[in-house]
């Protein structure tokens, strides 16, 4: 009788030791804690498979030098700090509250149009065979981009924004948003598409 009881009570701490040991689901604030993290660390590879390749920012990104020099000062001054999640698991949606900080790039953009339209200008008058290739003009912008990312105590800006996530074969993914990449990369999306509005419409 003793040897019977012994055996059941055996039985069944085992059972709950296997269960205990086995996949827990990684809760919605871990999945854009980690996801947040590959992007500040420029772990690309980690990046894409949570944020998905629904931002070009994020694609490619190791594909050329300039591109990684472009993201690593894109990075340099991101942080940010989850302030609140909420899991519905009936309704397989999350959400998790963070404010991000960057380099303010509405500032860096803006400074940026008024260089290439400087440039623009001091082309215009050279000779036609002193003047410079599309690739040429393309590299000149990019170094110029590049220095202005590059500079000592820019200004910064902080946005609170909502990561969304549903449950999917009960793990929890990030729903890709612009809002989300914008704030990440202090609003340089935009910053472009302010600059695209208020561009003059081309002549008929």
């Amino acid at each position: 009788m003793i040897k019977r009881v012994f055996s059941v009570f055996l039985t069944a701490v085992m059972v709950l030791s296997f269960s205990a040991c086995g996949p827990k689901r990684e809760s919605a604030q871990s999945v854009a804690e980690h996801a947040l993290a590959a992007v500040k660390d420029l772990d690309m590879q980690a990046a894409q498979q949570y944020w998905g390749d629904g931002s070009t920012i994020l694609s490619d990104t190791e594909s050329s030098e300039p591109s990684v020099e472009i993201m690593e000062l894109l990075t340099q001054n991101f942080s940010y700090s989850i302030t609140g999640s909420q899991e519905d698991e009936d309704a397989g949606t999350a959400i998790v509250s963070v404010d991000m900080t960057n380099t303010d790039m509405s500032l860096i953009i803006a400074d940026f149009l008024a260089a290439v339209l400087s440039d623009a200008l001091a082309n215009a008058f050279l000779p036609a065979d002193q003047q410079p290739s599309d690739e040429e003009l393309a590299q000149a912008n990019l170094d110029t981009l590049t220095e202005l990312m590059a500079g000592e105590d820019l200004d910064t800006v902080t946005n609170s924004v909502d990561i969304h996530l549903t449950l999917t074969d009960d793990e929890w993914k990030i729903v890709p948003s612009e809002e989300v990449f914008d704030a990440m990369f202090g609003g340089m999306m935009s910053a472009f598409t302010s600059l695209g509005e208020q561009s003059p419409a081309p002549a008929e």
